[in-house]
Order: structure tokens, then C-alpha cells, then sequence
């Protein structure tokens, strides 16, 4: 289980540049993250393509030698000077997206194991970092001295991906597996040059707008009272839960999706989204639902499409979230009603295309 943990590495990290950072410099801090989330956007998915076309260990070395360096950068940057900021955010968010990477290599080693729990079990190994570098938070402990932890951790996964993961495409030659590489990376060109599919990444483009307005428009998300309460612990365990109940759920996918969207609709027009519980809520919706679509368009891939498709679907995502953050952080101030209205719009049009496009296509479970 390599993968996950190369995943739970990469979100450690991760979450120290998103959490712990603007702890320490909050003025400058969002134009950092710009430009990280920018940057990761347009590289996620080369990365991913890379990594189907030359073999996971390679990609995973590269990653995870990028974050480890980005991390001992960002170190460097509070004990000596800020000018080490810079590249330490270029170099991490161009080279070090091992999430992607290590996402479909899970899916390379089980591949014939239930998707929707392979999917499932990437995300909790995601998210669960983020209750770690919580309580860093809460405890106080948010000194630049973790960035020095998170590089030990990164290069330790730079030495397991280079010398115990095993890619079972990193094999002799002669045994001519690169013709069937070929032969799929040329069915991968084909796909995503079907303008008909783009609809289905729109429709996961509308439901990452619509997911983030509801959570950037609280009040306490946009501020640091958020990263510095108890309700990030909600928030992040109300995910977890929400995955892992539909490891026990005998649901489909598009009742999983519904589900929680569902789960989203109870708390928009209610004040429990400024609370705990309404927190937890509407991450154990975002939970069951995330896990579902990627279970649909992994489930639609050849093997050696998964880095690609993982690295789109990923910069998607980071697309819609920065969208919607400079929507209402920065440019518009909406009212509640205006923001439900538009939240159940994106919703409903993010559902009816993937009804059509990916959820009537796909393998079913």
C-alpha cells in the first residue's frame, strides 16, 4: 500500500503550505497560494500524462524530490530570507503533484480490486493529514521547524519510490509490454479528444463551483478563525466518515452523488454551516460524492490513462476552488438567498451531465 502512503505524505505537505503558512506570513500568503494553485492547475495533468507514458517510479522520484525540496526551501525562508518562498512554491506546485501520480498507481496495483474503495481509501489517505497539521494548530505548534519534518517525509518517499516501489511496467524489454503501452496511450489520444466528454468535466467543473461557493461564503472559512478553530477537526473527520460509509452503503454511484448533494442542500439555507456539526455535514457529503465521480471516470480508463485522467480531474477541481474563492472573497459579496439559488443551480446542471455523459457509460460496481 505504497500509494497511499505516498499520498498521505504528499497531503502532509501540503497542508503545512496551506495551513501552517499563512499562520506564520498571513499578509503575503494569498498570493502565494495563487500562484501554488495556478501552478498545480496547468501541472497536474502533465505530470499524470508523463507518468502513464514513462512509468510511475520515475514520476513519483521526480515528485516527491520536488516536494521534498519545496518544503526544505520553505524552511530555509524563516530561518534566513523570504526571498526562498518563491521557488520553493514553483518547484512544489510544478513537479511535486505526487497525489496524482500515486492515485493511479494505486489503481495500477489494484486494479482488480472494487475501484470505488481504491478510490475511497486515496482520499482518506488525502484528508487525513489535514487532522494532524490541525492539531499542530490548535496545540500551538506551528513553527517553520515542521517544514523540516515534512522534508524528511518527502524524501523518504523520493528513497521508497526509488528503491522499493515496484511498477510492474519497469520490466525487461523483451517481454514487449511497450507495444500494449503504445497501443493505449493511442486509445488514451482518442478519448480526450472526444469533444463529447468535455461535457462530463464540465459537469464536475460545475460541482466543484458549486461545493466551494457554499464553503467560501461562510465568514469563518475566509478568515483564520477557520484553520485556528475545532471546526477544521469536523470538517475533515465529517470527509472521512462520508468515504468510508460507502465502503458499508449497498448504493450505486449516482445514488452516492445525489446523496450527497443531498447532504449539501440541508445546510446552504441553514446557519449549521457556521457550526461543527454543519461542517461535518457538508464534508460527509463531499465525502460520498467525490468518491463516486472519481470511481465513474476511473472506472471508464484504460490503465494507462489513470495519471492523465487524475491530473485533469484534479486541476478541474483547483479551477472551480479558486474560481469561486475569488468570487467571493475578493470581487462580489452575494446574500444568502442569491448564493442558494446559485449553489442548487450548478448542482442540477452538474448532475444532468453527468447523467448523461458519465454515469450511463461507465462499468457499473
Amino acid at each position: 500500500m505504497l500509494p497511499l502512503f505516498f499520498i498521505f505524505v504528499y497531503s502532509l505537505a501540503k497542508a503545512g503550505i496551506v495551513l501552517i503558512f499563512p499562520s506564520i506570513i498571513k499578509e503575503e500568503a494569498a498570493y502565494f497560494f495563487f500562484l501554488s494553485f495556478t501552478l498545480e492547475a496547468l501541472c497536474s495533468p502533465i505530470q499524470g500524462a508523463i507518468s502513464d507514458r514513462f512509468s510511475r517510479k520515475k514520476s513519483l522520484v521526480v515528485a516527491f524530490l520536488a516536494i521534498a525540496l519545496g518544503q526544505l526551501l520553505i524552511f530555509f525562508s524563516f530561518q534566513t530570507s523570504p526571498l526562498f518562498f518563491l521557488p520553493a512554491i514553483v518547484i512544489h506546485s510544478m513537479l511535486g503533484n505526487g497525489d496524482v501520480i500515486a492515485r493511479a498507481a494505486l489503481v495500477d496495483l489494484y486494479f482488480h480490486l472494487n475501484r470505488r474503495t481504491i478510490i475511497g481509501w486515496s482520499f482518506i489517505a488525502q484528508f487525513a493529514p489535514w487532522i494532524i497539521t490541525a492539531f499542530f494548530l490548535l496545540s500551538g505548534v506551528y513553527s517553520a521547524i515542521i517544514f523540516l519534518y515534512y522534508f524528511l517525509s518527502a524524501f523518504l518517499c523520493m528513497l521508497l519510490s526509488l528503491f522499493v516501489f515496484k511498477d510492474f511496467r519497469d520490466i525487461p524489454k523483451h517481454k514487449k509490454i511497450h507495444h500494449v503501452v503504445l497501443e493505449e496511450i493511442k486509445k488514451s489520444v482518442v478519448f480526450f479528444t472526444n469533444k463529447k466528454h468535455y461535457l462530463g468535466f464540465v459537469g464536475l467543473f460545475f460541482w466543484e463551483l458549486a461545493f466551494a461557493f457554499s464553503f467560501y461564503y461562510q465568514d469563518e472559512v475566509i478568515s483564520f478563525r477557520f484553520v485556528e478553530s475545532q471546526m477544521i477537526i469536523f470538517f475533515v473527520i465529517g470527509f472521512i466518515v462520508g468515504t468510508l460509509s460507502l465502503f458499508h452503503l449497498s448504493i450505486s454511484n449516482k445514488q452516492a452523488i445525489l446523496g450527497g448533494i443531498a447532504l449539501l442542500l440541508s445546510v446552504i439555507r441553514t446557519t449549521w454551516l457556521e457550526q461543527s456539526l454543519g461542517f461535518f455535514i457538508f464534508q460527509f457529503g463531499l465525502g460520498m460524492s467525490i468518491t463516486a465521480i472519481y470511481t465513474y471516470f476511473s472506472l471508464g480508463h484504460y490503465p494507462h490513462q489513470q495519471g492523465t485522467l487524475f491530473g485533469v480531474l484534479d486541476s478541474i477541481q483547483t479551477v472551480g476552488e479558486m474560481l469561486s474563492a475569488a468570487i467571493l472573497i475578493y470581487a462580489v459579496v452575494f446574500p444568502p438567498a442569491v448564493v442558494a439559488f446559485i449553489v442548487v443551480g450548478l448542482l442540477i446542471l452538474s448532475f444532468s451531465l453527468f447523467k448523461r455523459n458519465i454515469l450511463t457509460s461507465a462499468q457499473k460496481i
